[in-house]
């Protein structure tokens, strides 16, 4: 078995796997994948630098009228793009409301429970 990073040219390769479909910022993404000594991607794992988006509050006077989610909605894509450099961004919706808006605006839902998993002075 092989241990690499994978090149971008390959990510057609992740079809089948649960990153197939993932929005993945090739500016800020590095794939690793286990393949067999017939170089089948056995394993892969996706390692993203990501923009955690947070926070999301409109009054309750403003809410549902679309003026102040679309403002804060464009500000913030200039920050991430401009500011960070990114061209995604990661946000949490815990409520039925901001899951809507964040999918009606392109957001993508991605799949299973999310983690902070620890990686430094395990």
């Amino acid at each position: 078995m092989t241990t690499r990073v994978l090149p971008v040219e390959e990510w057609h390769r992740l079809a089948g796997t649960d990153l197939n479909g993932v929005a993945l910022d090739e500016e800020h993404t590095v794939v690793i994948v286990v393949e067999d000594s017939d170089k089948q991607i056995v394993g892969c794992w996706a390692m993203l630098r990501l923009i955690h988006v947070e926070g999301l509050w409109i009054h309750p006077a403003h809410r549902k009228t679309g003026p102040v989610f679309r403002r804060l909605l464009t500000e913030m894509r200039n920050v991430v793009t401009g500011f960070f450099g990114q061209r995604v961004a990661l946000s949490a919706a815990m409520t039925p409301e901001v899951a809507k808006l964040l999918e009606d605006y392109g957001g993508q839902k991605l799949p299973g429970d999310h983690y902070v998993f620890p990686v430094a002075g395990v």
